[in-house]
């Protein structure tokens, strides 16, 4: 594994520099920005339903942790998607956790870094933190996306020296999991249908921000496939409801062990499009000046070009 993390660090090392981007993007009409804000919103909405259930499965199983759980959480999330989406076989997924991963650095830049002492002792990690640890995993489950992020803003070649081994031991770590706690096939055919354990309930949503993200998880399904396949595959000790719901304008999710709820608040799933809506004001000019990102995601984007070979002066 070692020789292979070699390989496609001196490969980025030798190739990246040699590289001039010359990387522009055309303005996206409304339907474009519609599906991308749409697409945005539910990677983010994905992300959120699968780290809350991360903290469902600790309480439900007890689950021994090394780490704080919020990062355990994350990690949980994270390598679901990266399986759930295939990216260890090519780079199609990876660009829902690109949508992620930015989505933790917008807030860290709309934050202006850090201007408060909060988010040192906070449980959860730093924003800009999460962002770093979600591209290591998930550029680390591909060759090739490590080869392209290395020594670019999503990932420093320092930290890509090992991403591969830490996205193998996290792997590792939720296959455990699951083996450890997964669901005994029905033991009858003739048994009645098993009662769901997992379940999605939505409360009306209050304001227009809130109904236009409401109808677009509702229209997805996404939560319910996810409760759904989580039902399926693991042997919860006791139902885990899922309410997706109106917080006053609190964009959170949390999960309440007392009452096994996760709360999924639609005024976060709200937040996520406005972030959306900003960054495609600003242009994604800067996003196609990326390997990686203009590669997976380019003609989403409107990239017009990419990287070529750097011409020296007089050719």
């Amino acid at each position: 594994m070692f020789v292979k993390t070699f390989r496609s660090l001196l490969a980025a090392c030798i190739v990246l520099p040699l590289m001039a981007v010359a990387a522009s993007a055309r303005p996206l009409d409304k339907t474009e920005l519609d599906a991308l804000r749409t697409e945005y919103v539910l990677a983010n909405a994905e992300f959120t339903l699968l780290h809350e259930f991360g903290h469902a499965a600790f309480d439900a199983f007890d689950v021994p942790l090394f780490s704080r759980e919020e990062e355990a959480a994350d990690t949980v999330a994270t390598v679901l998607m990266i399986l759930n989406y295939d990216v260890q076989s090519g780079p199609a997924g990876v660009d829902r956790l690109l949508m992620v991963s930015a989505e933790w650095y917008q807030e860290w830049e709309a934050r202006g870094r850090v201007t408060e002492l909060k988010p040192y002792w906070d449980e959860h990690p730093l924003s800009i933190v999460r962002f770093y640890n979600i591209n290591c995993l998930a550029m680390g489950s591909n060759e090739d996306l490590l080869s392209l992020s290395l020594d670019t803003k999503l990932l420093p070649v320092e930290r890509g020296w090992f991403c591969d081994q830490e996205f193998a031991r996290a792997k590792h770590a939720v296959e455990w999991l699951y083996r450890q706690y997964r669901r005994a096939p029905e033991v009858s055919k003739g048994r009645g249908a098993r009662t769901p354990m997992l379940s999605v309930h939505y409360d009306k949503p209050v304001g227009e921000d809130n109904r236009r993200v409401y109808e677009i998880l509702r229209q997805s399904r996404i939560f319910a496939r996810i409760a759904g396949r989580l039902d399926q595959v693991m042997d919860w000790p006791f139902p885990v409801k899922v309410s997706v719901t109106n917080c006053g304008g609190s964009p959170d999710a949390f999960y309440k062990s007392q009452v096994h709820t996760i709360f999924v608040c639609l005024d976060l799933l709200a937040d996520f499009g406005r972030l959306a809506d900003r960054r495609a004001a600003e242009g994604f000019a800067d996003l196609c000046a990326n390997p990686l990102i203009s590669n997976v995601m380019g003609r989403r984007l409107g990239c017009e070009s990419g990287a070529r070979p750097d011409d020296s002066p007089g050719k």
